[in-house]
């Protein structure tokens, strides 16, 4: 799969949580989506641009008086040297800005980096607190990474939000006691999203709903951003 790339520039002045933002927001994707996750629809060879390219863009963005981005990658951190470099090419500029990744792509020394180069929060894809919902999304997450990855943004100043999915297949009685001991115990800065569970195009859930005569590909042809799974398989 080839490198996704997408620049958005949205010129406002607009609050950015704490952040005053003047003017724009840049959204900036060159990363493929990594580690098979069944709800994920981009899968394929993580690949990076290179240092010279990632300095470029940055340059051409502060010369349009963009102060704030977000790194909008599916795993910002997965090429950690690549993560590096990124922190290296915003060196001086004094961009604000904000990116996901996974729990088991971050440490102390990188995110004490990141920090130092503008990084002011971290959003992490964990969907769910039960190793048994995990094992079934192909997730491949080990939930202690969680409370690692916790301890190094706050140790390094970043924001830690967390990303959960409710009602994915296979949901027990069990499972949701699982999922809700461990988001009491995690303790997140916010929580970025506790919606349902979203089925995407070219997942391997949405092929597992095609299959039962969940959906059909007729669905798309309607006017809902996406289907929301309500039960149906086992």
């Amino acid at each position: 799969m080839s490198n996704i790339v997408r620049i958005t520039h949205v010129r406002k002045t607009a609050p950015v949580y704490n952040l005053q933002v003047s003017p724009g927001e840049t959204y900036f994707a060159n990363k493929v989506a990594v580690h098979n996750c069944s709800t994920w629809w981009v899968n394929g060879k993580y690949r990076a641009h290179g240092k010279d390219w990632m300095a470029r863009e940055l340059d051409l963005m502060w010369n349009m008086g963009v102060r704030h981005l977000c790194f909008n990658d599916d795993c910002l951190t997965a090429d950690r040297e690549a993560a590096l470099d990124l922190c290296d090419a915003l060196e001086g500029y004094g961009f604000a800005w904000f990116g996901t990744t996974r729990v088991d792509c971050l440490d102390l020394e990188l995110a004490q980096r990141m920090k130092a180069v503008g990084c002011y929060e971290l959003s992490f894809g964990i969907e769910s607190g039960s190793p048994a919902i995990l094992k079934r999304m192909n997730k491949k997450t080990d939930l202690a990474a969680a409370f690692a990855a916790r301890t190094a943004c706050r140790a390094a100043g970043i924001k830690f939000t967390a990303l959960m999915i409710h009602d994915f297949p296979g949901q027990t009685a069990e499972t949701a006691r699982e999922d809700a001991a461990f988001r009491r115990e995690l303790q997140p800065d916010e929580w970025g999203s506790l919606g349902h569970t979203a089925v995407l195009p070219g997942t391997a859930l949405y092929q597992q709903c095609k299959r039962v005569g969940l959906i059909t590909d007729d669905f798309w042809l309607g006017t809902d951003d996406w289907y929301v799974y309500h039960g149906g398989l086992k």
